[in-house]
């Protein structure tokens, strides 16, 4: 393809400027038209592939908000966790216990697009994630869960891509979900996007100043890990939402083995 790209340029060139003899010049021109054809059906064939990428994701998202859709309905408490008596779980990485029973998850169309990956993983987890889903939105949706007693005692958020993270939303979320939770925020991988650093810098922050906030840095795997995005840059093909679920679980063991190594040493 590039060889014809070249030939192609080449060849309007020399035509151009008369450079060819003029018993030669049909030969090359059909030539030329032949170049220009493949070079355009190439070009045909890239837009077509990224569509039908764009359409597999549109699927897939499709599919995870109908599944969203028709879980809600039985959305339920996971009742309330026993905590070991007198123990600072603060070593751990989270000042609160954690579980991994029941999660609640609350995210934009990142979370979305890995649904049925933090399902396999978690069956038991509420997710509730939508596509352009600002920090705004954020409050509403936990009031109707905590109208169903539904936001469990662990926590995993995964907002920022959409917009910038505003101080009292996030503080007024973090209120509602209570200090006596667990909290796993997932940090913003979006290239190009303004406030994405900006945003990072905010949460490495917030979970300075929450000692039951614990952060999943997803921007420094993908980071590294960039073919398994999708043709955007940003949501994850199947393969990298199986990625952003085991990230997921990966943080939450290892807080959960660190609790666990707090509480046998407070039982001796």
């Amino acid at each position: 393809m590039i060889a014809l790209v070249v030939w192609t340029n080449y060849f309007l060139k020399v035509f151009k400027y008369k450079q060819i003899k003029p018993k030669f010049q049909k030969a090359v021109l059909a030539c030329g038209i032949v170049g220009f054809v493949f070079q355009a059906t190439g070009v045909i064939a890239l837009a077509t592939s990224k569509e039908v990428d764009s359409s597999a994701l549109q699927k897939r998202i499709a599919e995870n908000e109908e599944a969203i859709k028709n879980k809600k309905k039985n959305a339920k408490s996971d009742g309330k966790m026993e905590k070991a008596k007198n123990v600072d779980y603060s070593p751990s990485g989270n000042s609160q216990k954690v579980s991994d029973k029941g999660l609640f998850c609350l995210g934009d169309s990142v979370m979305l697009s890995a649904y049925t990956n933090i399902q396999a993983v978690y069956p038991d987890a509420t997710v509730d994630a939508a596509v352009s889903r600002q920090m705004s939105q954020a409050p509403d949706v936990l009031r109707w869960y905590e109208s169903k007693g539904a936001v469990h005692n662990t926590v995993v958020m995964s907002l920022g891509t959409n917009g910038v993270l505003d101080e009292n939303t996030v503080e007024q979320t973090l209120e509602m979900i209570g200090s006596d939770k667990s909290i796993f925020w997932v940090n913003v991988y979006a290239p190009g996007v303004e406030w994405e650093a900006s945003n990072n810098q905010y949460l490495k922050e917030l979970a300075k100043k929450h000692s039951n906030i614990t952060l999943i840095d997803w921007n420094s795997y993908i980071s590294q890990h960039t073919d398994l995005l999708e043709e955007d840059g940003i949501h994850p093909m199947e393969s990298g939402a199986d990625a952003y679920a085991h990230l997921i679980q990966e943080k939450i063991n290892e807080v959960m083995q660190k609790q666990k190594e707090i509480e046998e040493k407070a039982n001796k």
